[in-house]
């Protein structure tokens, strides 16, 4: 088990525990070496890597939902598609912006989970538009149509056009 699956561990354990602050401090750390990784990259690949650094993130989000902090939740979705999107367009390296196009999928995933798992901490339309304004640009929240959600409460987001692109 390397450093990051030890740290991911020890999280998803608190989690499951809902001790939502511990489990925050082992994800944020195991953010940080999934970081770490990516910046001395000797033996792993890329879409390792920043598959790593997704699921942390949204590790981080889910505990910041459980813990009704939404803006901080939405944040931590926002800063992974900035990092994807930095990755993409900012970086001289072809394996690197390759994976990172590839990640895109499972950060669009996580993300339209969190939000079927989550959607009733969501208190109105203004709240996921304001804090995810990337995320629902990028990712149309149809996509939830597709999951065959039926809550009354996404519908409400849904009719409302909260993330129309």
């Amino acid at each position: 088990m390397n450093i990051w699956d030890s740290y991911t561990h020890m999280g998803n354990q608190d989690f499951a525990d809902n001790n939502f602050e511990f489990a925050l401090s082992h994800y944020d750390q195991a953010l940080s070496h999934a970081n770490s990784m990516l910046h001395n990259n000797n033996e792993y690949d890329f879409d390792y890597i920043i598959n790593l650094i997704l699921i942390s993130h949204c590790n981080l989000a889910n505990c910041y939902f459980e813990l009704n902090w939404i803006k901080k939740a939405c944040e931590q979705f926002e800063i992974a598609h900035q990092f994807l999107k930095s990755a993409i367009v900012l970086s001289n390296n072809n394996q690197l912006q390759i994976a990172a196009l590839k990640s895109n999928k499972l950060l669009k995933q996580k993300w339209l989970n969190s939000l079927k798992t989550y959607i009733k901490k969501i208190p109105d339309i203004q709240t996921l538009r304001s804090y995810s304004k990337s995320m629902c640009s990028t990712y149309n929240i149809h996509s939830f149509k597709q999951m065959g959600v039926n809550h009354d409460h996404f519908s409400n987001l849904v009719n409302h056009n909260v993330c129309n692109t």
